[in-house]
């Protein structure tokens, strides 16, 4: 939900991408969009901040980068198994 407030409010993209998929015990979420992206060394807001601990508090992941058409590119992992978490 973070991701689309701050595409939203900050990022002033035209076209979003969020792709689901699964691969065997893993879950991943791949978000890009063509906005203004982040400036050198993003300082990320408390938002952003909160969804990295929430993520990494799952025993996922997260990675952020620029995507093919400007803008941004996240990569999220998470485990599906309760067992994982």
């Amino acid at each position: 939900t973070e991701l689309m407030v701050n595409m939203n409010k900050h990022s002033h993209a035209k076209n979003v991408v969020v792709e689901f998929t699964q691969e065997g015990e893993k879950a991943f979420i791949n978000y890009k969009d063509d906005g203004v992206g982040f400036g050198p060394g993003p300082d990320f807001g408390n938002g952003l901040t909160n969804t990295v601990s929430r993520i990494e508090s799952l025993n996922g992941d997260i990675n952020f980068g620029e995507s093919d058409k400007a803008g941004v590119a996240i990569a999220i992992r998470l485990p599906l198994q309760p067992d994982k978490l």
